[in-house]
């Protein structure tokens, strides 16, 4: 995940919104494939952020823009437990806020 996250923030690419399992999930021990074994609790956090942020799964925006606005309308805005709160990664992210 430090690799992604490093990447990201170098290279600053355009990202495509996925439904199911992407390179973000390529060392999950719940990727099945093209959909994450735990797919009904990922997809309703995807579902809650992608609402609250205006997109739509096979948007394409840049990296920096992606994470600008999560951060000011999640993150900044002390609603990170509300969209993640069944998410076991939840302590990782908490730590990086």
């Amino acid at each position: 995940m430090n690799d992604v996250i490093t990447m990201l923030q170098h290279d600053d690419p355009t990202v495509t919104l996925t439904g199911g399992c992407d390179c973000i999930c390529e060392a999950c021990p719940n990727n099945a494939g093209v959909i994450c074994a735990k797919d009904y609790k990922v997809r309703a956090i995807d579902d809650r952020v992608m609402n609250v942020l205006g997109c739509h799964i096979g948007d394409e925006l840049l990296w920096s823009k992606l994470y600008e606005q999560a951060n000011e309308m999640i993150v900044k805005s002390g609603r990170l437990k509300d969209f993640c709160r069944k998410c076991q990664w939840l302590y990782i992210c908490e730590k990086k806020v």
